[in-house]
């Protein structure tokens, strides 16, 4: 496929001026299409449908803007996912984006009509990834592969204090070190309560609840976190506005302190101006930014072009991580951040590579 930068960005641009007057357009011709009085008379539901319409829009353009088709692929890909979980038809999907593509050919120029289609007619299919519904994240095999499975198990039972016993126990008196913990204990069972939840094998309730007392034993296991020499490094660790998600954003975190650098982990939903104002006081080296869902990637790119253009901030290297960036390897390149990781390890080593001029 050949992408004019030039007529991308300026599609781009136009989607998002535009975006409250296209997508009444296409709420018009959905009830068109298929009419539906709650959406109709409704005011609420009204402006849920606008809502997901907007959302529709600001990927497809981000997507454009990026010249990256399975970007919006993928964006589709989690909506529908979203969709049967919470028992929807998938349908309503596929049809709201042949409106859109319908309204936005009606609406935009010739060549412009042409990337569009391009960009919603695209031969990625994400359906073509392998399942994960089959495919377990703990194994016997894997480094403390049993005590994984029974500390997930005992969680699934919603046995709290068991299970951080049962962790504790692992530490002090097995003498398991806290890095093997958050590597081959916490980032598999969150991994597979994820899993378990999407394949509607376990609640949100439960995967929540997991996810809580993995917080509550990471607190725990401060106390425990190796004596080593501090390097002079910092790190701002930080999930953007809109990212409530920050569970493997902390654990990087953590493995930065244990690796000797001073980190000021600033937690969930975090706001632009608050995290540039964290890397001026304390004269950062490093900013870690989290984003799980695609619409936020627009957020980390705001950051980033702050950063750039910002001179006393000009030392700082960025790394990126979520699912945005896990399905798209070149998503950071894109978007302006020296790097990215997909977990703990690699975001250390990353790191240590930028600041000493290797990577």
């Amino acid at each position: 496929m050949v992408l004019n930068s030039d007529i991308n960005q300026r599609i781009c641009q136009s989607i998002n001026l535009q975006l409250d007057s296209l997508a009444e357009k296409i709420l018009v011709r959905q009830l068109e299409v298929q009419p539906r009085p709650a959406l109709s008379f409704d005011e609420e539901r009204r402006e849920w449908g606008l809502t997901d319409i907007r959302n529709h829009l600001t990927l497809l353009a981000n997507a454009i803007h990026q010249s990256n088709p399975a970007f919006f692929a993928h964006y589709v890909k989690w909506a529908q996912e979203l969709l049967e979980q919470t028992n929807q038809p998938v349908d309503d999907l596929n049809e709201a984006l042949q409106v859109v593509r319908e309204v936005l050919e009606s609406v935009f120029p010739e060549d412009m009509r042409e990337v569009i289609h391009q960009f919603l007619e695209s031969n990625y299919d994400p359906k073509a990834e392998p399942s994960v519904e089959g495919v377990s994240f703990l194994t016997e095999t894997l480094p403390l592969g049993p005590l994984a499975h029974v500390y997930l198990e005992i969680l699934i039972n919603g046995k709290k204090e068991e299970a951080i016993q049962l962790i504790l126990d692992a530490v002090e008196e097995d003498h398991v070190s806290v890095r093997d913990i958050y590597t081959h204990v916490f980032t598999p069972v969150l991994k597979e309560a994820g899993r378990l939840w999407q394949i509607n094998e376990i609640s949100v309730a439960d995967e929540h609840f997991i996810t809580q007392t993995t917080l509550t034993l990471m607190s725990q296991l401060y106390l425990y976190f190796p004596e080593v020499q501090k390097k002079g490094h910092r790190l701002v660790a930080a999930c953007v506005t809109g990212e409530l998600h920050d569970i493997g954003l902390k654990m990087i975190s953590d493995f930065f302190e244990m690796e000797g650098w001073e980190t000021y982990f600033l937690g969930a939903n975090t706001p632009r101006d608050s995290i540039l104002d964290t890397l001026r006081t304390h004269n950062a080296d490093l900013l870690a930014l989290s984003a799980n869902h695609p619409m936020l990637v627009s957020e980390i790119e705001a950051i980033i072009t702050a950063i750039r253009s910002d001179k006393n901030l000009s030392g700082v290297k960025i790394l990126v991580g979520g699912a945005p960036f896990n399905a798209e390897t070149n998503l950071w390149h894109a978007i302006g951040a020296d790097g990215c990781a997909k977990d703990v390890d690699e975001a250390v080593r990353l790191a240590n590579s930028l600041l000493t001029g290797k990577a």
